[in-house]
């Protein structure tokens, strides 16, 4: 059958347009691969049996040889990440409160206290870092932590459990080899997120499972190849559902996290997350470090957290801020519970031994990915 010359080029202009359409989202790093996942199919998919033999997600790893020397940020620049020179700090002001609504018990023990001060713990690479568990449980779903959670999602080769925690009322920020293989090309599917996951609890889900959608990462991040890998972080939209009798987004419900861009370098950081090596991955574990320039834009702290913290946040000035305070050094370090990266990779081979971790610096790419998550929906942000 002829097409005639108006109905040929209506067509024409109708695929222009999918294809801009579709330029547009490859341009911005992201594409909605798992919108089409329900939220029914994805809890059904997650079957009690699955969601305990899930694997903690392996890092990327290398060698020292290759990653070279580390030096420790000097002078004016310890903030900065070499791409940009002036901190961009989340506009949107964090929500740091919400409602509690199931409170979990307290099973933790009570605290000791040694009669001598002990040693700090020292990395395989003398970075020193204090590494313990979030005890007691209660602590897991106080303001804060339970901005932080424990992602499950299925790859092709099998169901893995990152680290995530909330930046928005509907988005969740977690590493990019979460959510996207860079050699099968894929976006990973059958995203569950479970804020303050408490698995030695008898209410591993203090706050409901939340199911994802929407997978982004940059188009850096797809394209690259080679270790340290480049902008390994991602954003993953997260449904809103009922949950204590009422329907909510998930940030309105819990709060979420700040964020600021090239903060990374030469700061001190608490990274929060869910490491399979320490209480097998069912406990939230807490890491206090300074941060180690190991590049313009990747920095590496001492750490005891290995498979399974990918995608783990590190927050500067994490908690409640006393009264008083008075606020000094860069400005872009000032700011409380601001996230400025999040555990990329480690050593896998020799973790035990080094006990060291690494992530890229936020920087203008996040910003774009964060902007664009916000736009797909208006109740996204």
């Amino acid at each position: 059958m002829r097409i005639g010359q108006k109905k040929y080029s209506d067509v024409r202009a109708g695929y222009a347009l999918v294809l801009a359409v579709m330029t547009g989202v490859a341009a911005m790093g992201w594409a909605d691969m798992s919108t089409a996942q329900s939220s029914t199919s994805i809890e059904q998919y997650w079957t009690p049996e699955r969601l305990r033999t899930a694997r903690p997600a392996p890092m990327p790893s290398t060698t020292f040889e290759r990653l070279g020397t580390p030096v420790l940020p000097q002078g004016s620049d310890s903030h900065q990440s070499g791409e940009e020179f002036v901190p961009i700090v989340n506009p949107r002001r964090p929500r740091d409160s919400g409602t509690i609504l199931h409170p979990d018990e307290d099973h933790g023990e009570a605290p000791q206290y040694d009669a001598e001060i002990s040693p700090r713990m020292v990395g395989g690479r003398g970075y020193p870092f204090t590494t313990r568990r979030v005890s007691p449980n209660s602590t897991v779903t106080s303001d804060r932590y339970r901005r932080v959670g424990k992602l499950f999602y299925t790859a092709p080769d099998g169901d893995w459990s990152c680290s995530a925690a909330i930046i928005q009322r509907r988005l969740i920020l977690t590493a990019a080899h979460c959510i996207h293989d860079r050699e099968e090309k894929k976006y990973h599917t059958n995203f569950l997120f479970f804020p303050a996951h408490n698995g030695s609890a008898s209410q591993s889900a203090p706050f409901c499972q939340w199911t994802g959608r929407s997978p982004r990462v940059t188009s850096r991040w797809r394209s690259s190849s080679g270790f340290p890998a480049v902008d390994d972080f991602g954003i993953v939209e997260i449904r809103e559902r009922n949950c204590g009798g009422q329907t909510r987004r998930i940030g309105d419900y819990l709060g979420w996290f700040g964020w600021s861009t090239n903060s990374l370098l030469g700061n001190n950081i608490t990274e929060l997350g869910y490491p399979g090596n320490l209480d097998q991955g069912r406990r939230m574990q807490i890491t206090q470090s300074n941060v180690y320039r190991r590049t313009s834009t990747i920095g590496e702290i001492g750490s005891a957290m290995s498979s399974g913290a990918s995608g783990g946040p590190w927050v500067q000035n994490f908690g409640v801020p006393p009264s008083g305070q008075v606020a000094v050094g860069p400005s872009g370090q000032r700011g409380f519970n601001q996230i400025v990266a999040v555990r990329s990779f480690s050593i896998q081979a020799q973790h035990n031994t080094l006990q060291f971790g690494g992530a890229n610096t936020l920087n203008s790419r996040f910003v774009t990915l964060f902007n664009a998550a916000c736009a797909r929906h208006s109740r996204n942000c």
